[in-house]
């Protein structure tokens, strides 16, 4: 049984990956200008879009445009056209500063 449990569980986090990776590319697809990716560990999604996708994360990965803490990011205000996180909120220390800052940093028109 154990056995049988363990494929279902592999199979269904497929199926909602596939569903999620469906939806993010389509909605990343219509973002123009600049994408921050928060939390992105060491995947780009910049095929599926045609902004520049700026990479940003707290452990150094080798594609990081900037090794940083999402509590006090380093940009100016109103700087992207879009803010991408994904599995990450859930690991900050006070998630709602971070999504202070993903609103300073979003141009006033995409908040």
């Amino acid at each position: 049984m154990r056995r049988s449990y363990s494929r279902l569980s592999k199979l269904g986090k497929y199926v909602s990956r596939a569903k999620f990776d469906s939806f993010l590319s389509e909605q990343i697809g219509q973002v123009q200008g600049t994408i921050l990716h928060l939390g992105c560990g060491p995947k780009s999604y910049q095929a599926w879009t045609p902004a520049r996708e700026v990479l940003v994360d707290i452990h150094l990965y080798p594609l990081l445009n900037a090794c940083v803490d999402a509590h006090q990011l380093p940009f100016t205000n109103n700087s992207f056209d879009g803010v991408l996180i994904e599995e990450m909120l859930e690991h900050c220390q006070t998630p709602y500063q971070v999504i202070d800052e993903v609103r300073r940093v979003l141009k006033p028109d995409m908040r």
